[in-house]
């Protein structure tokens, strides 16, 4: 909890407003919430998924470009 912490309070320092939502998954929530405020970029940071994973089914950031193919995406990180 401390990091959404620390990231909410990022955002808010950065000028932007800080927003929480519930869903039954991330990407289709977040893929909601970009549709209905019409955002067209979003921003990632880099996850450690380990390599077998892969086989588990898509990343989040696969899945937010089959749900969003008109948003661009940005994966920052390590």
């Amino acid at each position: 909890h401390r990091q959404i912490s620390n990231t909410l309070t990022l955002v808010q320092q950065l000028g932007g407003v800080p927003m929480t939502f519930k869903g039954a998954d991330v990407a289709s929530t977040i893929a909601a919430f970009a549709k209905e405020y019409g955002i067209t970029q979003i921003i990632l940071g880099r996850t450690r998924r380990p390599f077998f994973s892969r086989f588990f089914g898509q990343s989040l950031l696969e899945r937010l470009l089959v749900l969003l193919p008109e948003v661009d995406v940005l994966v920052v990180g390590k």
